[in-house]
């Protein structure tokens, strides 16, 4: 985990006025991604944001607006 990058977009979500719980949220989706992926999150390409987005809605059942 690349922990400046997290601590980067935590202080863009709150800088924008984001709720704490959103925030934690926003957060715990990139973790998953980055699971998903197995990589560090510099490393991830569109291609592995499709596949994952194609897995949430295949196998993990997630709505469009969830997506």
């Amino acid at each position: 985990m690349n922990t400046k990058l997290y601590d980067r977009f935590i202080s863009d979500l709150e800088l924008k006025g984001y709720a704490k719980r959103s925030i934690n949220s926003y957060v715990k989706s990139v973790r998953q991604l980055q699971r998903f992926c197995n990589k560090p999150l510099s490393k991830i390409t569109q291609a592995d944001l499709k596949a994952y987005w194609l897995a949430c809605k295949t196998e993990y059942g997630w709505s469009s607006a969830t997506l």
